[in-house]
């Protein structure tokens, strides 16, 4: 009997090669980049209290990350990508992903999607993917801002 493939989310088409830790970026096709903004808490780690919005403790970091949530809803995907203030784009390199998010993305089936990060207040990063219907999953909070890595 064959083996059926292993259920994974689709992201644009995008997987990591068999051979490297880095992601295959694929040319740009329609896609996220020409949509507004569409979040999703699915698979948001809301139990983690050092990646989940259970470390905001400051009612003017919600304040600010929500501000920059309306702001963003104003834009497409790829203008969030060149706005300077919102420090929005793929983490590129694997090794930067702490080992609590690797291994929730692999219990969820999204180890093979685009990890993706913007800025959520201060240098704090939402980190998340896009789905296979282009709606943002937002998986955790990067307050120490570990996993930075500016695209080349």
């Amino acid at each position: 009997m064959k083996k059926k493939p292993k259920k994974r989310l689709d992201f644009l088409g995008q997987t990591k090669p068999a051979v490297s830790n880095q992601y295959k970026i694929l040319p740009p096709h329609i896609g996220y980049y020409k949509k507004f903004p569409a979040f999703s808490f699915k698979y948001y780690m809301d139990k983690d209290k050092d990646l989940s919005f259970l470390r905001i403790t400051d009612c003017s970091n919600f304040h600010t990350m929500f501000s920059n949530f309306h702001k963003m809803s104003k834009l497409l995907w790829q203008e969030i990508k060149k706005a300077e203030q919102f420090h929005a784009h793929e983490i590129l390199d694997e090794s930067k992903i702490p080992g609590r998010i690797k291994s929730h993305l692999n219990k969820i089936g999204a180890e093979d999607l685009m990890p993706f990060q913007f800025k959520a207040f201060n240098e704090k990063r939402i980190v998340g993917f896009f789905n296979s219907e282009d709606v943002f999953e937002i998986v955790c909070c990067d307050f120490l801002h570990e996993i930075y890595q500016r695209p080349h």
